[in-house]
């Protein structure tokens, strides 16, 4: 029995609102599917983000540390930002090696920081392809921050009272270490292979330690 005309315009209604309702049902699935990859990809972009600045920051001894690529001209320095005693605004240290690898150098005996530090003519001995400059400058720098004062001792001078002052002596040593000999207020810097640099890094390292510490 043939199909009357009005049976064949619903027949061709309802098929074509199957075929609406699959083209929305794809439409909703390719969009869903869209923005779950999006959702990937965000997630990835936080991760990785989060990842790399993560692997930048890290704590010493509750000291805060961030690698700075950028300031070392193609050099990795390693940034601890602190706030000195003397301006009291925050100051950016600077060290060139890490500070888990100079924890390895050893101070026997107690660094007991002087408001006055006296260096004598012996760090002459150890430019070490200008390294020696550097190093006495950058920490120079870093102590006066903390309202240190760094002095070049004159045989001539007296320096009293003794408890205002902390002395330094450089010598050469089958290791790099920092030694306390005789009075509380001397100190022997050892130095090994000319690492003048790292010596004097595991000085003020362990002064933001302490400066940490104390507040």
């Amino acid at each position: 029995m043939e199909k009357s005309e009005a049976e064949k315009i619903e027949e061709e209604r309802i098929k074509k609102e199957k075929l609406e309702e699959e083209q929305v049902k794809k439409q909703k699935k390719t969009l869903i599917s869209f923005f779950i990859i999006i959702g990937i990809m965000v997630l990835a972009f936080l991760a990785t983000w989060y990842f790399i600045n993560a692997s930048k920051h890290f704590t010493y001894k509750g000291v805060d540390f961030y690698l700075d690529e950028n300031a070392g001209k193609g050099i990795t320095l390693f940034k601890a930002t602190m706030v000195g005693r003397v301006t009291e605004t925050k100051y950016n240290f600077y060290f060139r090696n890490e500070p888990v690898k100079l924890e390895q150098i050893p101070i026997n005996g107690t660094l007991t920081f002087r408001r006055n530090m006296v260096f004598d003519s012996s760090v002459n001995n150890f430019n070490c392809d200008g390294n020696g400059i550097l190093a006495i400058s950058q920490f120079a720098n870093g102590m006066k921050s903390f309202g240190f004062n760094l002095i070049r001792q004159n045989e001539s001078v007296q320096y009293i009272p003794a408890g205002d002052y902390m002395f330094f002596h450089f010598i050469s040593g089958n290791s790099t270490e920092i030694k306390q000999v005789g009075f509380n207020n001397y100190y022997e810097i050892v130095i090994n292979n000319c690492e003048i640099l790292p010596a004097m890094e595991r000085i003020m390292l362990e002064l933001l330690v302490q400066e940490k510490g104390a507040k």
